[in-house]
């Protein structure tokens, strides 16, 4: 484990109320890995033109990325479409 995700993992732990679920500790460390990637999300938006929906982080082949799903808008009043954008962190 990186002294990183340890660091996240230890602010999600405070970040949660005492006596937290395991759905609230979960939504907590989404909260700070999604921290972690706002840059990768800002980007992806910019890059996509499109509106940040979802952040998260993972681990792929030993480095961290940012997965960020962006909600495009449609040419033409059309429905908006979702693309996913992956990031190094």
């Amino acid at each position: 484990m990186t002294y990183r995700m340890l660091i996240l993992g230890l602010a999600a732990a405070l970040l949660a109320p005492a006596g937290a679920t395991r759905a609230e500790d979960e939504a907590a460390l989404r909260f700070a890995a999604a921290a972690d990637c706002s840059q990768a999300a800002a980007d992806a938006a910019a890059k996509t033109g499109g509106r940040v929906l979802t952040v998260s982080s993972r681990n792929d082949g030993g480095r961290t990325v940012c997965v960020v799903t962006v909600l495009i808008p449609a040419d033409g009043g059309g429905r908006p479409r979702k693309q996913t954008v992956v990031l190094p962190q």
